[in-house]
């Protein structure tokens, strides 16, 4: 395997930054800036190459900001979104449909895209990886917290609170390794396998909570 140190988001929230990973083109250059733009006809995905190669497509995502009318589900034979913030869109259900999709054609050549949610706010991870953490906010309440102290300017008046936001992402990032490495034991053993990030997360750095406002390097790199 191989660990890439300096690698960065081309956006600091998640639709521009996969789509530029799908086309290999800057958001500028692609066309999708804001909720508000779609991927246009002329230009090519990863999806659809590799469907014209042969291979069996799939993408099993959150849709936190994955949705087809984006021009994201193109290329695929099977696009299936799952709920945000909802049990239907956590990283075990997302592993489970994936193990199911691999198991449905063995030995054909295939591009499977997971888009998982775990590590976004409110860090909704189960027990026992809240227990490990000493996480004691709920997901409510630490979304209420983040998004009440988000901005610059506006400080924790405690720093454990901060500290408790903080472990509430550990823990979300334990249950999604975990996940993974589900994933990874059901895979053939000579699949080649990218885990990438499409963008950090902000934890006061330069002020700011979760991602999207800055291109600080804890938005950006990943």
């Amino acid at each position: 395997g191989a660990l890439f140190l300096q690698t960065r988001a081309q956006a600091p929230w998640t639709l521009p930054s996969h789509m530029s990973l799908f086309t290999s083109m800057l958001p500028s250059h692609n066309g999708v800036e804001d909720i508000n733009q779609k991927l246009p006809g002329d230009i090519s995905t990863l999806a659809e190459l590799l469907k014209r190669g042969g291979y069996r497509t799939a993408a099993l995502v959150n849709n936190g900001q994955m949705k087809a009318h984006w021009g994201l589900a193109r290329g695929f034979d099977t696009w299936k979104e799952f709920e945000v913030d909802t049990p239907a869109g956590d990283g075990a259900t997302i592993t489970s449909e994936a193990l199911r999709w691999l198991a449905e054609a063995p030995g054909r050549p295939f591009f499977l895209f997971l888009h998982y949610y775990d590590a976004h706010d409110p860090y909704r991870a189960p027990s026992p990886f809240r227990e490990r953490f000493g996480v004691r906010l709920t997901p409510e309440e630490t979304r209420e917290v983040t998004w009440q102290y988000r901005r610059p300017g506006v400080e924790f008046p405690d720093p454990a609170l901060l500290e408790q936001v903080r472990s509430a992402y550990d823990a979300s990032l334990a249950y999604l390794d975990e996940q993974v490495g589900r994933l990874l034991a059901g895979l053939p053993a000579d699949t080649v396998v990218v885990i990438f990030s499409d963008h950090g997360e902000a934890f006061k750095e330069h002020g700011w909570m979760t991602h999207g406002a800055s291109l600080y390097e804890e938005e950006i790199r990943s």
